[in-house]
């Protein structure tokens, strides 16, 4: 969670611009993590995370505007970073049109991050564990290539030929994202957001030869509304 100290270093940002000569300027600090299970024929292939903390600076400075970005929050190496920044600034072509939006017109609700409910709180008890635990609900490789057999079994009887199952590839994610924004003109929003998803990827070949492939992928912000066992399935009657 974006906490106190990094809110502060935000509003520094735009204090900064200010004194430094800019006519207004906006600042979006962003924190974020993002866990993967990848599963490749009914096995852990590969585990990935990343976390990220960055904070984007819109400078507005003698009718010319330019955006920046930096992951280096220190508030000594910002006011270099924003100097800089609006001396870059200065040499754009004129936009008059670029402004900030008028305070009237932005979102005076956005106080917790929370109020589009779109974050959940299950996240913040998620593991290793749970999300390895979640791909091997994903997975349906063992029971594919059971019911398939040596021969290959028909999809339906609609389709009506026999295929054999070549690889199953999934990949379960769990990502969280707090963004805090203020600008010159007083506003101050935050947006908070959870969200799972699962990928399914099956590729076959019939009794010719040929081969096909299909995949499935869906995405929600509450891990409850997400459908793990269905997703192999529904890359198996694309394929």
């Amino acid at each position: 969670m974006i906490n106190n100290n990094e809110i502060n270093i935000a509003k520094f940002c735009v204090e900064s611009a200010l004194k430094q000569g800019a006519s207004a300027a906006r600042a979006s600090l962003t924190k974020s993590i993002i866990d993967s299970c990848m599963m490749l024929n009914g096995e852990l292939d590969k585990v990935t995370h990343s976390a990220d903390r960055s904070i984007y600076l819109y400078i507005y400075a003698d009718g010319r505007y330019g955006t920046f970005s930096t992951n280096r929050l220190e508030k000594d190496e910002m006011e270099d970073f924003i100097s800089k920044a609006i001396s870059m600034v200065r040499m754009l072509g004129e936009d008059e049109c670029r402004t900030l939006p008028e305070i009237s017109r932005t979102a005076t609700d956005a106080k917790t991050g929370r109020e589009l409910d779109l974050y959940d709180k299950t996240f913040e008890d998620s593991s290793s564990e749970s999300r390895l635990s979640r791909a091997g609900e994903l997975t349906q490789y063992a029971t594919l290539v059971k019911e398939a057999g040596k021969e290959g079994f028909n999809i339906s009887s609609e389709w009506g030929h026999p295929f054999s199952i070549i690889s199953e590839e999934c990949e379960y994610t769990e990502s969280f994202e707090d963004n805090y924004v203020c600008d010159s003109q007083g506003f101050e929003g935050r947006h908070t957001e959870t969200s799972f998803s699962a990928f399914c990827e099956v590729t076959i070949e019939d009794k010719d030869g040929n081969k096909y492939s299909g995949f499935w992928w869906e995405a929600t912000p509450k891990l409850n509304e997400l459908d793990l066992k269905q997703c192999s399935s529904n890359a198996l009657d694309k394929a």
